[in-house]
């Protein structure tokens, strides 16, 4: 069966060659590649500082058709003729692999394959100056990370004294592979805004990123702490800016100004020990131990540091329980809850508001319980609430029930005449 079998495979490659004109091999692919820092790179156009470019094509060969090497040419325009630097045969396909190695070209032109001065097919190698490799090229996803204790944080905006050091990070992307870029100087610079003095950190990238069209840079524009001032962060290659940021770094009496309060919950554990926020902090609503929790935030975009927060328990006759909560908060421009867990629920009846303060100054006072009711008498006189402790909650619903109440009136002034009993 098995001399049937390879006279059978024999007798139909025949036929294959003689339904295509008689016993003549036939190319079947082609395709280029270049050649730079040891790393090959296929299926591209081919760079300006390529060091050399390659070419493989694949040939349909007659077993009985006799080759050598050096009878297999590929012809540039402008160069000599390079005859095959490696050919191998596959048996099993019956296709030979002819690969080339020559010089890059100074720009797109054609190249002519041929066996024996037959031409056997044409190709054409595309060409990539540097302007156009450059005009590709951006870099995405630009951001700095800043160390705060065991923290990595992203932030634009820092406090004197609590950096440890800062990260900047973004995402390199291109048309074509990252190859090319190893020539080019790939920098991160540092300038100090307030002395105008800079610094150039170098990138340098991996083989795997270099072949790949998209990878992450990362650079560290140096050790903390970081000084007062403005600091402008900038990605270059071959010194043209491809992206940048900008890193303030705040005194700690301009920190505290911008923090604030902006609410004030009762967190408890129900039955399935998922948090539920309450909408106060405590009063009829509450079920099994509510946690206070509160809301700080700080107006200046981007920022992130720590806070040492103070929390005093106030009785409704103006003293103080006896205990202060002291915590140390990492606070951003997104609200940062604060939760005490170690206030005991007897003491919380006694609460009437909490006050936050931080080193001193006061940040918030959020009151314990519902708001009060502000009502009307009988006569049509209007009968004031106890005092309340204005917060930014409180604002937000006064805003609600205000736009309710034009809204009402909108609707009652268009309605028809007829409409109203």
């Amino acid at each position: 069966m098995s001399v049937l079998k390879c006279w059978y495979d024999r007798a139909l490659r025949r036929l294959r060659c003689l339904r295509r004109g008689g016993n003549q091999p036939r190319l079947r692919s082609i395709r280029t590649g270049y050649l730079k820092a040891g790393q090959a790179v296929h299926d591209e156009p081919i760079p300006w500082n390529a060091e050399a470019v390659l070419v493989e094509a694949v040939l349909e060969w007659p077993d009985d058709l006799v080759w050598e090497q050096r009878e297999f040419t590929l012809a540039v325009p402008g160069q000599p003729y390079e005859t095959a630097a490696e050919v191998r045969a596959d048996e099993t396909e019956q296709v030979l692999h002819v690969r080339f190695r020559l010089s890059p070209p100074q720009g797109t032109t054609a190249a002519l394959l041929s066996w024996r001065a037959r031409r056997l097919g044409q190709l054409v190698l595309t060409h990539l100056s540097a302007e156009e490799f450059l005009q590709g090229l951006r870099l995405e996803g630009v951001t700095v990370f800043a160390r705060l204790g065991d923290h990595h944080v992203a932030a634009r905006t820092l406090v004197a004294g609590q950096c440890g050091g800062l990260s900047a990070c973004g995402v390199l992307k291109s048309p074509c592979s990252l190859l090319p870029v190893v020539d080019l100087g790939l920098t991160l610079e540092c300038t100090d805004r307030r002395t105008g003095l800079s610094r150039c950190l170098p990138v340098d990238l991996l083989g795997c990123q270099l072949a790949a069209r998209e990878a992450l840079l990362s650079a560290l524009p140096g050790p903390g702490p970081w000084p007062v001032g403005t600091w402008a962060l900038r990605w270059t290659v071959a010194g043209r800016p491809l992206a940048g940021a900008e890193v303030r770094v705040l005194p700690e009496r301009e920190f505290r100004q911008s923090l604030s309060v902006a609410d004030g919950h009762a967190v408890c554990e129900g039955r399935h020990r998922s948090a539920a926020r309450l909408p106060h902090l405590y009063g009829q609503e509450a079920r099994s131990s509510p946690r206070p929790s509160f809301l700080l935030s700080s107006r200046e975009p981007g920022l992130a540091a720590f806070c040492p927060v103070e929390v005093k328990m106030r009785r409704k006759d103006g003293t103080c329980l006896p205990g202060v909560v002291r915590q140390q908060v990492l606070v951003t421009d997104v609200a940062t809850p604060l939760i005490l867990n170690q206030v005991p629920l007897e003491d919380l009846h006694q609460v009437d508001r909490f006050e936050l303060s931080s080193n001193g100054q006061l940040l918030g006072v959020v009151p314990n319980g519902t708001p009060p009711v502000a009502g009307f008498t009988s006569e049509g006189g209007y009968v004031s609430p106890e005092e309340y402790p204005w917060t930014a909650r409180a604002e937000a619903e006064l805003e609600e029930h205000l736009s309710r109440l034009l809204a009402a009136g909108r609707n009652e002034a268009s309605m028809p005449w007829g409409a109203f009993p």
